[in-house]
């Protein structure tokens, strides 16, 4: 070969870095490769004026507790608070510190029923959620059609629709 033959040039394997381009009250999202240097021209972002923070801040999700439950969350940990420190269990009636027990929820801590606790034993904690009949059955936890469905095989009246069928193994 002579130095006048053409020389195919290698190709770039593009890794791109994108520019936000200010074009007078719009902006546009341009591309540029990092090993060449080649630009792309975007599309235009916006048609009115927008602040750039909105183009390049990542939307925010959805709040982990909503307004009402902090309110009760806030309730409930005041009135742990103010619980005296020594308590005795509610089953037992072993009197020990509250780093000791746990506070048991007997209908839930759905709305206000989290404010309706009492102090047990934390082994008699795990056992009355490990054995959920026979907890209801001594008044441990609240009966288990109170108002909510428990489980996917009972129809749910507020959908109108039967439950989806487990398949058999």
């Amino acid at each position: 070969m002579n130095d006048f033959q053409h020389k195919p040039k290698p190709r770039c394997i593009h890794k791109w870095r994108v520019l936000l381009v200010k074009t007078g009250n719009t902006y546009r999202k341009d591309k540029e490769c990092l090993l060449c240097s080649k630009k792309v021209m975007g599309a235009l972002i916006e048609k009115k004026p927008v602040r750039l923070r909105q183009l390049t801040e990542r939307k925010k999700g959805l709040k982990q507790v909503s307004d009402k439950r902090a309110e009760w969350n806030k309730k409930y940990e005041a009135s742990k608070r103010a619980d005296a420190v020594m308590q005795s269990c509610a089953i037992t009636g072993v009197v020990k510190p509250k780093a000791q027990l746990d506070p048991h929820h007997p209908r839930g801590r759905c709305g206000e029923n989290i404010l309706y606790y009492f102090w047990i034993v934390k082994s008699y904690h795990d056992w009355i959620h490990a054995n959920g009949k026979e907890a209801r059955s001594l008044g441990f936890l609240a009966p288990e059609f109170d108002g909510r469905i428990s489980n996917n095989e009972t129809p749910n009246p507020w959908l109108g629709r039967e439950p989806k069928k487990k398949k058999p193994l």
